[in-house]
């Protein structure tokens, strides 16, 4: 919170209003961390500080709710900003609402943004199939992790560390031959 604190006080010591790269990296600090409640006031802040807030920005909190698992509030967020067409969100934005969905343990619902990602034109990346994979696997469902698994391989990935560690999540053996 002391790089929020630092521009709070350069905005009442100096009138300075900080351009939108300088909040979106506070936004981003806090979404790493999941920090939902803190990423909102900064996106509060650049609002009321008149900062034009651009796709990064929306991003930051989308990965916030991402980083959190908290699906309903990532859905919401990322209907409340992209439904107006002000912007159009990329590949990240809906990215975000699939780890929250993920994390949150809600497999089919990561399932469901995998198709809206697809349907608006984009192409799932190795960390997607992972995620997914993962979610299936928390969630003790290892036909439909194997399904991801098979998605994977035909979209011409490889599986990597990180895929097989998310297929034996729960120690259950799936079997990918």
């Amino acid at each position: 919170a002391s790089a929020l604190a630092y521009l709070n006080k350069a905005i009442q010591d100096y009138e300075f209003v900080p351009a939108v790269q300088c909040w979106n990296s506070v936004l981003d600090a806090f979404s790493k961390t999941g920090d939902v409640e803190n990423a909102k006031l900064v996106f509060a802040r650049m609002k009321a500080a008149h900062v034009k807030i651009d796709l990064v920005s929306i991003n930051a909190l989308l990965d916030s709710y991402g980083q959190a698992g908290n699906a309903d509030g990532a859905v919401a967020c990322f209907d409340f900003h992209f439904s107006g067409k002000m912007f159009e969100p990329d590949l990240l934005s809906f990215m975000a609402v699939v780890v929250a969905c993920a994390k949150f343990g809600d497999s089919k619902r990561a399932e469901e943004w995998v198709h809206r990602l697809q349907e608006a034109g984009f192409t799932p990346d190795l960390r997607l199939y992972t995620t997914v994979i993962k979610a299936f696997t928390k969630r003790g469902d290892s036909e439909h992790a194997k399904v991801w698994y098979e998605k994977m391989f035909a979209a011409g990935f490889e599986a990597d560390l990180p895929v097989y560690r998310a297929m034996l999540g729960k120690n259950q053996r799936i079997d990918t031959s």
